[in-house]
């Protein structure tokens, strides 16, 4: 039996051992066991395990396809597991092979057609199923990653901390830790926040996600730069957060990138208090089918062309980002 698919297939469905095992009328420890493979689940447990966790008994017992998961998409499996849907009753329902739908989980590889096939199914939105799982990253691959997105050698990034070429070695392999000093050495040099070194799994800034979504692009600060025709220190001065970008500079930077002007938006730091209208707006909107959204926007538009609830064009005006809005 394979245990270890046990642990993989209730943590893809952000399910607790304690969860797990109020669904088994069975304690917290004896999921623990059968995870570890110290004690084997009887016949019956094991029928309710490949219910609850969705996955076919073979599988359970020979290991199989799940090995290679676990899914990156996790609001597609809160869907999938709202509605008691099994892998094999979701694959049947897309018209596709059990197999196909580990693959388009784990990879990421799901054709335009069969995502608006899901979100029908599931009557949400396909930005909200596609939202990835945050995967804390380690300061080891965090070191490696602005290493590698400046174009330093181990030996470069060293001279900078003050440390060898094998003492970087050492951190990016997640065997040592940096001491303090030279972490603030590295966020010194690159105009970062130290947490960038340190936290993978803090919120991030208007500047960390502009730096994140620039090294997947595989872009440098200068190449941003020159697309958004700006100097590259105020690339560097941006990311840093020594500098927020206004509006529109922002928009230029989400174009210069590919991505929505939204995905860079920095909705937690805008003021949005409780009981503004727009803030209301927005967390309506979270509720919102891509359609409702469309009708949303057709009526916002209704309203702001009827001149009695225009402003003026010297009001003082606070910019507000709103989150997940469709206009």
């Amino acid at each position: 039996m394979n245990f270890e698919i046990i642990r993989e297939a209730r943590k893809s469905l952000h399910m607790t051992q304690v969860e797990l095992a109020d669904r088994l009328k069975v304690n917290r420890a004896t999921i623990s066991k059968y995870e570890t493979g110290e004690i084997l689940p009887s016949l019956k447990q094991l029928e309710r395990l490949t219910e609850v966790l969705g996955i076919p008994a073979e599988e359970l017992l020979t290991g199989g396809d799940l090995m290679k998961f676990p899914s990156e998409f996790p609001n597609i499996e809160a869907e999938r597991a709202k509605r008691n849907m099994t892998y094999e009753d979701f694959a049947e329902k897309m018209g596709v092979t059990r197999k196909t739908v580990y693959s388009w989980l784990s990879k990421g590889n799901i054709p335009q057609s069969k995502l608006e096939q899901m979100a029908q199914l599931f009557q949400c939105g396909t930005d909200y199923l596609l939202r990835r799982k945050v995967r804390a990253s380690t300061i080891g691959e965090n070191i490696k990653q602005l290493r590698e997105s400046h174009g330093m050698t181990q030996t470069e990034l060293g001279k900078i901390a003050g440390v060898t070429d094998k003492a970087v070695s050492t951190w990016e392999a997640d065997t040592k830790v940096p001491r303090m000093e030279a972490v603030q050495r590295m966020a010194d040099y690159f105009e970062i926040p130290k947490s960038i070194i340190l936290d993978g799994d803090v919120a991030p800034t208007i500047g960390e996600k502009i730096r994140k979504t620039r090294i997947e692009k595989g872009m440098t600060q200068k190449q941003v730069a020159e697309k958004c025709d700006m100097a590259d220190s105020a690339i560097r001065k941006y990311e840093s957060g020594k500098v927020c970008p206004k509006i529109e500079t922002l928009k230029r930077m989400a174009e210069a990138l590919g991505v929505d002007f939204y995905s860079l938006a920095d909705t937690e730091e805008a003021p949005h208090p409780a009981g503004d209208p727009l803030r209301r707006i927005a967390e309506a909107c979270e509720k919102l089918t891509d359609a409702g959204r469309e009708k949303a926007a057709e009526i916002v538009e209704i309203i702001a062309g009827n001149p009695e609830y225009q402003r003026k064009a010297d009001d003082d005006i606070t910019i507000i980002i709103l989150k997940g809005g469709s206009t």
